[in-house]
């Protein structure tokens, strides 16, 4: 009965962590800009870009299609020591884009990282607001106009928008944009609830005064990943109630989900890697929970498989229904908002990978003290 009281508890809690997101989701407000706003902020567009030579094109291309004021935009590109032709594909749009060579700030690869690419850029850039996106990632033509109207309207200093897969065609690439949609809904009530835990690089902005006076990355700069959240805790730290979710589906940034197993698998295990260094007790609280219950749930299937009983199976049961019935309604109300509903067809195959994921990437990232990225090694 103990065992049973703790699946419920465990089962409990999650259905109420779950239920507490989709509650600020749904709280949060869809920015519309005014109708009579204007544009008066000067905005740098910062694009990180290592062997990038497949996509900056189609991502450069992107900013400069955006309904705009060409006046008030730079965009500033980072070549970080690339392999490929990154750096003359970038030169083609001499003139238009700033081409930031990281071989002219350090002598070494190995000096140099995302983090360090980032604080060249906005060193260096002229924007008021800084803006960051990924070198394989696209966006609507309006999603710069929502970003800086929200900013101009807010205050906020610093604020995340949503990341998306797109054109997805395996079951495994449907899960990941499931995942992803799910992980909207609860950076979003994390926002809302006024205790911000999640956010992503690739549709982010923040004011280039709000990151000097938190001293930028400093702090951070060993870890393999966290240029976007842990820089997030440092912000909202220093700005109490300065930080924002910008709830629209046109401000989406569009990326594609990892095509096989070995990619997802190093990206996953390397995000997960800043997970020690979060300051934030609820966003470390509901990490862990999450890992607890997906462990809890593979647990006690095979508790009851090899010891098959109808308490075991009773609180298997009662462990995979919570979750289930969480997961779905979340992703249900995220997919309808982003007009994805029809990834909810694989939302079968993808609960059991998540399970799996979360379980075991989670596990992982504490024992593996090293990460590749790029072909370059990190710790």
């Amino acid at each position: 009965m103990i065992v049973l009281f703790l699946a419920l508890l465990i089962g409990g809690i999650y259905v109420l962590i779950i239920g507490a997101a989709l509650y600020g989701w749904s709280k949060t407000s869809v920015w519309t800009p005014p109708a009579d706003w204007f544009v008066c902020t000067k905005v740098s567009v910062v694009v990180p870009a290592r062997n990038e030579a497949e996509n900056i094109a189609a991502c450069l291309d992107s900013l400069l299609a955006q309904n705009f004021p060409k006046e008030n935009l730079e965009i500033i590109a980072v070549d970080d020591f690339s392999d490929d032709n990154t750096a003359e594909i970038i030169g083609r749009y001499a003139g238009q884009v700033r081409l930031l060579k990281m071989s002219d700030r350090v002598s070494e690869q190995h000096l140099s990282s995302k983090k360090t690419a980032l604080t060249y850029a906005v060193e260096a850039a002229k924007g008021t607001l800084i803006v960051t996106t990924d070198a394989d990632t696209s966006m609507p033509s309006d999603w710069l106009r929502l970003l800086v109207s929200f900013y101009e309207k807010t205050g906020a200093k610093m604020i995340a928008a949503p990341v998306l897969f797109h054109e997805e065609k395996s079951i495994f690439e449907k899960f990941q944009s499931l995942d992803y949609a799910g992980m909207m809904g609860v950076t979003a009530a994390g926002f809302y609830f006024k205790k911000p835990g999640l956010c992503n690089g690739a549709n982010l902005a923040f004011e280039k005064t709000a990151f000097e006076a938190v001293g930028g990355y400093a702090g951070t700069d060993p870890l393999a990943s966290g240029d976007d959240m842990l820089l997030l805790e440092k912000i909202h730290r220093r700005f109490r109630g300065k930080t924002a979710f910008l709830k629209n589906a046109d401000a989406a940034v569009f990326t594609q989900a990892k095509s096989n197993l070995a990619g997802f698998w190093r990206q996953r295990v390397r995000w997960a890697s800043k997970s020690g260094a979060y300051t934030n007790p609820l966003t470390q609280f509901l990490q862990a929970w999450v890992f607890l219950t997906s462990w809890a749930v593979i647990g006690s299937f095979f508790a009851a498989l090899f010891w098959s009983s109808e308490v075991g199976w009773t609180i298997f049961g009662v462990l995979f229904f919570s979750k289930a019935l969480a997961d779905f309604l979340v992703l249900k109300k995220t997919t309808a908002f982003f007009k994805k509903k029809d990834l909810m067809a694989a939302f079968p195959a993808a609960f059991f990978l998540h399970t799996f994921y979360v379980a075991l990437v989670g596990l992982a990232s504490f024992f593996q003290k090293k990460y590749e990225w790029k072909g370059r090694r990190l710790r």
